[in-house]
């Protein structure tokens, strides 16, 4: 089951070594670690030096989508799986994705649980207090490993939207492919004022976004319903 990892970051030198560390205590550990630093100004490169293995690499563009992509493009594994620099998995998460791809070949991909957990005293626009309660089932970047040639027919994470990139490529993915779950929490996500969708300039608008993408997700419904 060979996975490569790959994980953006910017100016995230409080929670990388975290992340990281995660990753490398798996019980399945991922054939490679590809890493896209923004340009980070903090202390991301003197953490990341910290581990010999990550594949790092300096960012070609700007923005998450743009990030994400680049480190796809150079990956090798014939699963791709994604995680947050701010977030972390817990040490059998690879494990049980695995076992699910190998027991169920029919499946493009493995989606399991989530656990969110508060970090300061501000949440992201758009995100609901309630998720806060438990774990839920999600498929979003953490949760989520993917059969290499699903990726690539998916093509590419939108470079346009600022913010939910994210919900739009992995909505892409739940319409075109079936997926199979792992019942367990393989994701510890971390929820706080510096989220992505908290500092964008496009915050304002995140309703908007989501709104958009979930149009989208209606016209490609109406179109393959014809």
């Amino acid at each position: 089951m060979e996975i490569s990892v790959v994980m953006a970051t910017l100016n995230s030198s409080q929670h990388l070594k975290q992340a990281l560390s995660s990753i490398f205590t798996q019980s399945l550990q991922p054939a490679e670690v590809i890493v896209v630093d923004g340009g980070s100004t903090d202390d991301t490169r003197e953490i990341l030096s910290r581990f010999p293995q990550v594949v790092v690499s300096e960012q070609a563009g700007t923005g998450l989508a743009q990030a994400w992509n680049q480190a796809i493009a150079t990956a090798a594994g014939a699963h791709i799986a994604w995680l947050d620099s701010d977030d972390y998995w817990v040490p059998d998460a690879l494990s049980q994705h695995g076992r699910a791809l190998i027991e169920r070949p029919f499946a493009t991909a493995s989606v399991g649980r989530v656990r969110f957990f508060a970090e300061g005293d501000g949440l992201p626009p758009g995100f609901r207090a309630e998720l806060l309660n438990g774990d839920h089932h999600a498929i979003m970047p953490g949760t989520t490993v993917v059969r290499r040639e699903a990726v690539r027919e998916l093509g590419e994470f939108d470079c346009e939207l600022e913010v939910a990139t994210d919900i739009d490529w992995f909505a892409r993915l739940r319409e075109n492919f079936s997926t199979t779950q792992v019942s367990q929490v393989v994701l510890n996500k971390r929820v706080h004022d510096s989220n992505l969708s908290y500092t964008s300039s496009s915050a304002s608008n995140y309703g908007a976004l989501i709104a958009r993408i979930a149009h989208a997700q209606l016209l490609r419904r109406r179109g393959a319903a014809t």
